[in-house]
């Protein structure tokens, strides 16, 4: 068949810059490199800034060990992005470019796109931190200067709607300011770079937030889960007071590697997805490249790309496959056949996904060590249910097949010939002749109706045994007026295989259910490989008397249907009105097909079943 799908391919080698020099930062080691370890990079190049003394940190080494870094290489800046991107003597190229930096690393990121994969611009660190009065002034300050501190060129962001916060705040920094090791840098970075806005609402403060796209948004707010619907642009969102900006650089995550300048606006957090990529995979059996050539090249010429039209129109020129050696025509001739075989009178669809994926999740408990019911006594119990009739009058077999032979050999010593029609499912003869029984077939009228009057001179004799499809196979009519007349008056036994009995409504159970009517002397069987699409599957049942379903099991041997059959059949029947939508779309299919094969002329016969004849 077709193939259209995804593979998942992870990237071969991929290279994370952590940044260093006045700070370490071994959290970053790890934001990085996990996700590309999980998602089977095979080589992780890291590049970091050396500190004093050209020494690399040792904390960042130790995090670069316990997260598999395959490489280490003391360079930083713009430089080190350049020899990840194009390779040196001992750096060497990656795939794909990863990690935080300043704002040339950021830049040179930039620059260097297109000749290899970046995650993002991840730059100088930015906090947007919106408050109301219900704020902690000692908390707003603490986490604008907890990212002040990273960078000169960092953005400590406070937007608040009160006038008293506002001032609080600015005297809580310059209370704190002074006792940070890098207060220096973070002062330099509040007074180019920092800022505190008054808004009118917290409705604007949003509509701020959200243009400006920041890195880190904090709502320390009365009720901050009212305003994260109105979050569209930000790297990480924290709410309340007890989720401060660190807590996710170093605990929550779930990265901390987050977009900046504003890129937050079409970009989000890093994560395993940006260590893989998808690569789509087509393959086109020849029956499905044939129902789309005409399609593709229709759109092809329309575009004006011959070639593209020709590379579609040389494969189905003289036929659907072209040039194959002998081997791969048998091949595909032999896909083609399973595809599109219709003597079988198979369903078209498989069991709806729901049901199949309830059927899988069954087998997990299913012992395969175990032989099934040997007489499938619960799917019995189901199907007697389902008909209103006893659970002594059901008989399983592994397909209507098996059920016809266990009711000759069943019936051998009793009857003296089968009686069934011409033309009609030829296993009744075929079964009855191996069995050694004489075979008497009624020929079918030119419209393919019953002759009422020899089929009942057959079935006279109380030693004969009648098999009557209805609808019939190969003929798709039904009989059932003239049918039920037959069975009331019969005298030997009848068999009524409603194989197709979902595809018309018309069943002869209640003859089943009123043995008065006809005597213990009609049988219906029916199966669930048409209607419910278990042909592969070999489920089927007869319905009738109790008298006669024990003489008709004693031929039926023990264990004849698995418990995989079994268990699939009770949970289609307990299902069974997904079914019925499929039984309803093939119905239409049919008389829309029926009405297309009459329009051009085609001599076709109503069908009750779910195929039709036509010549």
């Amino acid at each position: 068949g077709s193939l259209l799908g995804q593979v998942i391919v992870p990237f071969k080698r991929v290279g994370i810059y952590v940044p260093g020099g006045t700070a370490a930062y071994p959290s970053t080691v790890v934001m990085t490199s996990t996700p590309a370890n999980v998602a089977g990079v095979e080589e992780i190049v890291m590049c970091t800034p050396p500190g004093p003394g050209g020494v690399a940190n040792p904390f960042v080494l130790v995090a670069a060990d316990i997260c598999k870094v395959s490489r280490i290489f003391k360079v930083g800046g713009a430089q080190a992005i350049a020899a990840m991107a194009y390779g040196t003597e001992t750096v060497p190229a990656v795939d794909k470019i990863v990690g935080p930096g300043n704002v040339y690393v950021t830049t040179a990121k930039k620059l260097v796109y297109g000749d290899v994969g970046i995650d993002m611009l991840a730059g100088p660190s930015e906090v947007l931190v919106i408050a109301d009065s219900t704020a902690d002034p000692r908390f707003v300050a603490a986490d604008l200067l907890s990212q002040a501190e990273h960078d000169a060129l960092a953005s400590p962001i406070l937007i608040t709607t009160s006038v008293w916060l506002a001032d609080e705040v600015a005297r809580e920094i310059n209370a704190l300011l002074p006792a940070l090791p890098r207060r220096e840098t973070a002062a330099k970075s509040l007074d180019e770079n920092g800022a505190i806005l008054l808004v009118d609402s917290l409705d604007e403060a949003m509509e701020i937030a959200n243009d400006y796209a920041p890195e880190h948004l904090e709502l320390l707010v009365k009720d901050p889960m009212a305003l994260l619907d109105k979050v569209r642009n930000a790297g990480t969102v924290f709410l309340g007071p007890y989720s401060p900006e660190p807590v996710g650089d170093y605990i929550a995550g779930p990265n901390h590697v987050l977009p900046t300048m504003g890129s937050a606006r079409y970009r989000g957090t890093l994560g395993t997805q940006d260590f893989f990529k998808p690569v789509n995979i087509v393959r086109m059996s020849p029956e499905a490249a044939r129902n789309v050539a005409p399609h593709v090249i229709r759109l092809a010429q329309i575009e004006g790309l011959e070639a593209h039209a020709n590379s579609m129109k040389i494969r189905f020129e003289n036929g659907d496959i072209q040039q194959a050696p002998p081997r791969q025509q048998a091949g595909a001739a032999r896909c083609i056949a399973r595809r599109i075989r219709l003597s079988a009178n198979e369903s078209p669809y498989d069991l709806p996904y729901p049901i199949k994926r309830r059927v899988a999740e069954s087998l997990m408990n299913l012992p395969f060590n175990r032989y099934p019911s040997p007489d499938a006594a619960e799917l019995r119990h189901s199907i007697a249910r389902v008909l209103g009739v006893r659970e002594d009058m059901v008989v399983i077999g592994a397909g209507s097949d098996e059920l016809i032979q266990m009711i000759i050999f069943a019936m051998r010593e009793r009857v003296s010939k089968v009686v069934t029609l011409h033309p009609t499912f030829t296993m009744y003869r075929h079964i009855s002749e191996v069995a050694g029984l004489p075979v008497a077939e009624i020929p079918l009228k030119k419209d393919f109706s019953l002759d009422v009057d020899a089929l009942l001179g057959e079935l006279q004799d109380q030693e004969s045994l009648a098999f009557l499809c209805n609808p019939n196979n190969p003929t798709g009519t039904v009989f059932t007026g003239d049918l039920r007349y037959i069975i009331r008056n019969a005298r030997g036994i009848v068999v009524v295989d409603e194989a197709y009995h979902e595809f018309c409504g018309d069943t002869f159970i209640d003859e089943v259910r009123e043995p008065g009517k006809t005597g213990d002397k009609i049988i219906i069987l029916r199966t669930l490989s048409k209607a419910f699409g278990l042909a592969g599957l070999r489920i089927g049942y007869g319905v009738m008397g109790p008298s006669l379903a024990k003489q008709v099991d004693r031929a039926r041997l023990p264990y004849n249907c698995s418990a995989i059959s079994i268990l699939v059949a009770q949970e289609v029947l307990d299902h069974r009105d997904e079914v019925g939508r499929i039984v309803a779309e093939i119905t239409a299919e049919r008389e829309k097909v029926f009405q297309a094969l009459i329009s051009h002329g085609v001599e076709a016969y109503p069908s009750s079943t779910n195929f039709i004849l036509f010549r």
